[in-house]
Order: C-alpha cells, then structure tokens, then sequence
C-alpha cells in the first residue's frame, strides 16, 4: 500500500510506502520519499520506488552517504573532459577521507559541513584558490542533491568560501614572446618549440597543441577538436575541455612558416629512423622485432624525432622545466625580467590574448579564438592590458578625431 501526503511546506507532497517486512515491534516497515513540488512528481517517484522494491535494488535515501552523493554527481557530469573531471575526483576523494564523507546525506548540517571547512583551512596545506574550489564543488552537489529531492536544503548554503584569488596568469609582451621562442627554438627544438609556437602565436593549450594533425598545412586555420592525453599507459584522443573550446584558429603568415620548416625537421627524421632499422636488420645475427621504425598512427603534427611517437604534456612541461634551469639564454634573459622565472606553458596563451588586445583586436574576436563562452571571463582573465595598451588606445582615438578638434 501507497499513500500521498501533504504538508505545509515550499515542496509539501511526499510519498510513504508500506513493505512486506515485519518490524520487531510486529509492524510493518513502511518506507518515506522525498518531499516534491507537485502530486503528479510525488506518484512518478513513488512509482520507480515500488518498482525498485519489487526488484530489490531500492536505496532509501535517507542511507545515502555523503560519499555516495557525490559519485552520482560526478556521473550526471559526463559530457565533461577528463580534464574537467579530473579534479572533481580530487575534490571528492580528499572529503571521502573525513568524517563528513561516511555521514548519511540527510543527517549532514552546517556544523558538519563547517568542521570540514576548518580542517581544510588550518591542516590540509592546500592554497586559497584550491580550498574555494573544494568547498563550491561540495556546495554544488548538495545544491544538485536538493534538486533531484535526496534533501530538503542544502546543508551547505551558508558556507563562507575563501575570498576569490586574482587571475594568476603572466601577460608578456609580443616582442619578448617572440625573444623566448627564439631561445625555446635554438636549445630545444624538437621537443619544444612547436607546443609553444602554437601557444603562443594561436592561444591553443599544451593538449591542444599535441593534438594537431600533421595535414595542417592543407588548411588556412588550424582546427582544434581534441585534446590528446595519456588514458591507462596509451596516447589518445580525448574531448576539448569545452564545447566552445572546438574552434578554428586562423594561422599568421609567420606560423605556417614555422610548422613547415618543422615537418620537413620530422620527415628527414623519419626517413633516418628508417634508415637505421634497416641497417639494424642487415646487421648479422640481429633479432628482427616486430617493431615499426617511425609510430606515428594518429597522424600528428608534434612527434618524438627518434620513432615517430606522440608526445605527452608531461614530457613537454619537463623539458620546459629543464630549459629553466640549464639554459643560458635563458638565465640571461632572467637577470632582465626576473618574473619570467614562473612562466608556464599556459602562459603563452595568456600572453596571446593581451597582445591581439594590444593590437586593438575586439574582445569578442579574443574570446572566440581563445575558446571561450564567457566574453567577460576573457577579459578579466587572459586579455588585460599591457603596459603601453591604454595609451595605444587613447592614441587611436586622438587620430580618428583629430580634425573635429579645435
């Protein structure tokens, strides 16, 4: 038997059903749903439920977990990248870990949520920015939680989040952009020079980059529609980090340059790798392995010269690190701009978005080569303002007006 109630509330109709099970006390276990906005929602719900219990798999949500909310959460965030995810499973293992992962969902208050808070600010080490995450993805599943009907309110609405950090990217200048890629070329070409050409001159991330295709030659733009990371041991193509982030980047003149001079790097280094598994076949008393002299079955642009293999983001930000440390360059070009010395790849395409605004290019048109959705994320983000940007600007305007002035 089923029945509907209501009660006095914003969600007042719920559902309660009574089991075939025997209580110690000799009465019938009866089970209690949710709390919904329409009668029509509460008999759809107690629906399911009567068929769940008939086939054994109902969980009362009252015996949901913490833990267990935010599994189902990550799951209904499918459409995601493996990057977008990856830290969420971060976020969910670290509370997983604590007290608060182990309580059941609708037993959670804001003490509980405020002890994890606590914890999380005086032991856990992580910055400010990292705690502010961990905390919204919290507040978010319980918000998700209240919105499928496991709670009532979201036990985590009054949570005070720490103050928001300033963007953290480095704006360099197109003229000392250029000087680094001329030394990132000179010391470090094959591994280098190319993920950070691409970032720099066509705003792409390091996993965009790797992704290129070798055919890109054949078109006036460089299209972005996968990342490429390493998924259990194997090089592979995954989703961009967002939908807006598929995009078609138009190459300067400069650039196709570039990556020309480079596949014609890669095919004499193709054509030596051949050369040198053939020679190692002739060579008496050689094993023939079956083993391809150049690997590269993707068909990408950016490859180890030695066999033709795709290249990962971690072997490029090591190299990058390496380059910091032993370049002389390099350490030169320090003692002039000693900031330089946290530079990241990603900091060539925060450059990129700062110079095309400092060339007078309209921020929509940033934001739409950068990938983004978000117009003032661009701008508050990756466009700011070089030095000499407002002035240039102000310039601009006093020569279009010039002969209206007295």
């Amino acid at each position: 038997m089923a029945i509907i109630t209501k009660k006095g509330r914003p969600k007042p109709y719920s559902y309660s059903i009574c089991t075939d099970e025997i209580l110690p006390n000799g009465k019938h276990k009866y089970i209690y749903g949710p709390y919904f906005a329409t009668k029509k929602e509460a008999k759809e719900a107690e629906a399911i439920a009567i068929s769940q219990l008939s086939q054994g798999t109902y969980i009362e949500p009252s015996k949901v977990t913490v833990n267990e909310l935010l599994d189902a959460f990550i799951a209904s965030k499918s459409d995601l990248s493996p990057g977008s995810l990856y830290p969420m499973r971060s976020f969910a293992k670290r509370i997983g870990r604590q007290p608060l992962g182990s309580i059941q969902l609708n037993k959670v208050t804001l003490i509980h949520v405020e002890k994890y808070r606590a914890f999380l600010l005086s032991e856990s080490g992580l910055s400010a920015q990292t705690i502010r995450e961990d905390l919204s993805f919290l507040k978010s599943a319980f918000e998700w939680a209240v919105s499928a009907d496991l709670i009532y309110r979201n036990p985590a609405r009054k949570i005070k989040l720490p103050p928001k950090q300033p963007p953290k990217g480095m704006h360099v200048p197109i003229e000392i952009l250029l000087q680094i890629l001329r030394i990132i070329k000179t010391f470090d070409y094959s591994n280098l020079y190319m993920p950070f050409l691409l970032g720099g001159m066509c705003g792409m991330r390091i996993s965009e980059t790797l992704a290129v295709r070798a055919n890109v030659l054949d078109f006036r733009e460089v299209s972005v529609t996968n990342n490429l990371l390493r998924h259990n041991g194997v090089m592979q193509f995954s989703k961009t980090k967002t939908r807006t982030s598929i995009r078609e980047i138009p190459m300067l003149n400069f650039v196709r340059h570039e990556i020309n001079e480079y596949q014609s790097y890669i095919a004499q280094a193709e054509k030596e790798a051949i050369t040198r598994h053939n020679l190692l076949l002739s060579t008496p008393g050689c094993i023939a392995v079956d083993d391809a002299p150049w690997r590269n079955n993707l068909g990408l642009l950016i490859v180890f010269p030695d066999n033709g293999r795709p290249m990962c983001r971690d072997h490029v930000e090591r190299r990058w690190r390496r380059l910091k440390k032993q370049c002389p360059e390099w350490l030169k070009l320090l003692e002039k701009y000693p900031l330089l010395a946290k530079m990241r790849h990603h900091d060539f395409r925060h450059s990129f978005g700062s110079n095309l605004r400092d060339r007078g290019v309209d921020i929509v048109d940033i934001c739409e080569i950068l990938g983004h959705s978000d117009v003032s994320f661009t701008a508050r983000t990756y466009a700011l303002p070089l030095e000499n940007t407002h002035q240039k600007a102000m310039d601009k305007y006093e020569n279009a007006i010039k002969g209206l002035l007295p």
